[in-house]
């Protein structure tokens, strides 16, 4: 399976798309190894939890390895919501910019 990305060329750098795509390859890498350790993704695993505790792992230890897994427990919670506010609503204002 090949994932394409549409990005008009002028938009974006070709090194940041690069980095992007493989960030990306390694975020998919994880979550089939994940997938095959513990099944498909459930509200039980609490990614809500799981995301914050790596969030301040990283704040406190700085390994970039963390971010894949912040990036996969977003991804997870999207599909198995934990949090119990979980809701959609694109026009609400970002809190960090």
């Amino acid at each position: 399976m090949q994932i394409i990305l549409e990005v008009p060329d002028s938009m974006v750098e070709q090194e940041v798309l690069q980095i992007f795509k493989l960030f990306a390859q390694r975020m998919l890498n994880r979550l089939v190894v994940g997938k095959l350790r513990y099944g498909h993704p459930t509200k039980k695993q609490k990614y809500h939890h799981r995301l914050l505790v790596e969030a301040t792992a990283y704040h406190s230890k700085g390994n970039a390895e963390q971010l894949f897994n912040i990036a996969n427990y977003c991804v997870l919670e999207w599909i198995a919501p934990s949090q119990p506010k979980h809701h959609f609503d694109n026009t609400v204002d970002s809190v960090t910019r």
